[in-house]
């Protein structure tokens, strides 16, 4: 168990040390967003990758400061989550903040789980400006300040779509591989409970069989 258990760590190692290499040879600003909890059900794989599940650019720093824009991030997540159930297809967007963003969904059994967001580039300045004239409306923030701040943040080697898939279609991949939806989890739990009970008649069924 100990084997296994270490086995887990050092991959988990190895996806971290991947991550930070390619983040910093391509000065990527990348984000994995967790739809379903994957995070939760594996902490080592959390302690691993927790460095990459916010964005933490100056640029959204500051505007995560304000509570208002903060919820508005939040529900931006869930808009995306809709998107991509509707289309689970790799795409360049843009957040509500201005920042244009390629994302790659993270898919289990044609279950979208979760995905991996990169900035991508920057905006025109008059959009820029226009956007940010829009959040000054109810944050009254410093908008010259936010635009040296966009700038800084938005400053990436250029690299297309496909190379990103490449690059990070792998952690994708392996995240769909070890994710295991909550139902099967409570049938393996099932399982154990019955061994358990009776060495000499062992049944695993799933709770849905239980209900019928």
């Amino acid at each position: 168990m100990l084997m296994v258990y270490d086995n887990k760590n050092s991959v988990y190692a190895g996806l971290k040390a991947y991550l930070d290499t390619l983040v910093a040879d391509y000065g990527l600003h990348l984000v994995i967003k967790d739809f379903v909890g994957f995070f939760e059900q594996d902490m080592e794989l959390y302690h691993a990758l927790h460095a990459y599940i916010i964005h933490k650019t100056s640029y959204c720093m500051t505007i995560k400061e304000n509570h208002r824009l903060w919820k508005y991030c939040l529900y931006s997540k869930e808009l995306l989550y809709k998107k991509l159930v509707k289309n689970p297809e790799p795409f360049i967007g843009q957040c509500y903040g201005g920042v244009v963003e390629y994302v790659l969904p993270i898919v289990h059994k044609k279950q979208v789980i979760g995905a991996i967001t990169i900035g991508y580039g920057r905006l025109d300045h008059k959009v820029l400006e226009d956007i940010l004239k829009g959040l000054n409306k109810h944050t009254h923030m410093d908008i010259p300040i936010l635009q040296d701040y966009y700038i800084e943040s938005t400053d990436v080697e250029s690299i297309s779509p496909q190379g990103l898939d490449q690059r990070l279609g792998i952690l994708a991949e392996y995240i769909s591989l070890i994710y295991r939806p909550a139902n099967v989890l409570k049938e393996k739990r099932h399982c154990v409970i019955q061994r358990a009970r009776d060495v000499h008649y062992v049944s695993c069924y799933s709770l849905h069989s239980e209900a019928l």
